[in-house]
């Protein structure tokens, strides 16, 4: 569901030019397509959200993750949200029972989309963001729970931030020194050359890099200051401008098990820069492409093999 994200914000206008011939019908088309794939893996009873957590996947985003994913991703791709069967989901939702950090993220940027019956859900799970914040290593963990133990990574400072954005321009107050102190704790964990991996110290990777430059420009965005992170960001571009490859999350770790994150974390940093070229390529393009093939998107359906 990731890749539905990934898809809609620049489907148009943008230029024609396989990748490079990829037309804005094509990808409007693949939108319509996955969208409607996504309605039809809904289950009555629990919604989007599977059964067991798929291997490698933190086991917190289990109850109500993937239903605020595929919520978010359906009302950004039009879908209305009163109608089924979005509407009994974010009702489910709105119960606030899952608390792993992406899932409240996710529920964050969903409500902060909705009409102001949804402001109690909004405000409820900022406070859980709020408390979930570690403040002596910057950042949050899988969990979000206050002094929680775990992997405090780019891609999972990317979501919260990126919900905390959302409530901020929803009128929810987000105090600004939290968010100072993941700028400060992303620059000291950048790597010498110019990227940043899933834990500090090891090898950059796409996915890690996009979310970081992305969580760097955010937090300057709330906090309102960005002159101490201009170097960081500036290196971090450079670093994926000579490593761009849309068909997987350059460099190395576990990020490349993840080539779908690696989109939607490309799409956000391109977003808040303005870049709409990458080692020479039009990453928007290469991206759709990639998305469509790895979907298995062909004359509007999802096909296997």
């Amino acid at each position: 569901m990731y890749m539905l994200l990934a898809l809609l914000t620049f489907a148009s206008p943008a230029s024609t030019s396989g990748r490079d011939t990829l037309s804005d019908a094509q990808v409007n088309a693949a939108i319509i397509t996955i969208r409607e794939a996504i309605v039809q893996r809904h289950r009555s009873k629990r919604h989007w959200d599977p059964s067991s957590m798929p291997s490698g996947e933190s086991s917190g985003q289990l109850n109500g993750g993937y239903t605020a994913l595929a919520c978010f991703a359906l009302t950004a791709a039009g879908h209305p949200w009163h109608a089924e069967p979005v509407r009994s989901a974010i009702d489910m939702l709105a119960q606030g029972k899952g608390q792993g950090t992406y899932t409240v993220s996710l529920r964050v940027l969903l409500f902060a989309s909705l009409p102001d019956r949804f402001r109690p859900s909004l405000e409820r799970d900022v406070q859980t963001l709020l408390r979930g914040f570690n403040v002596d290593r910057g950042g949050w963990t899988y969990t979000c729970l206050p002094g929680g133990r775990g992997t405090i990574s780019p891609s999972v400072r990317h979501m919260a931030l990126l919900a905390l954005r959302a409530a901020a321009d929803a009128g929810v107050h987000v105090p600004t020194n939290i968010i100072a102190m993941v700028g400060r704790m992303l620059v000291l964990e950048q790597e010498d050359d110019g990227g940043w991996g899933y834990r500090s110290g090891e090898r950059a990777s796409g996915s890690m890099t996009a979310a970081a430059v992305a969580s760097l420009l955010l937090a300057s965005d709330l906090a309102k200051s960005g002159k101490d992170t201009d170097d960081a960001v500036r290196r971090g571009m450079a670093w994926l401008n000579t490593h761009f490859d849309a068909a997987t999350s350059p460099g190395g770790g576990r990020s490349r098990g993840f080539p779908l994150y690696w989109l939607y974390a490309l799409e956000r940093t391109a977003m808040e820069t303005g870049r709409r070229s990458l080692g020479g390529a039009d990453w928007f393009r290469h991206a759709a492409h990639a998305v469509m093939h790895k979907l298995h998107v062909k004359e509007g359906s999802l096909t296997s093999r």
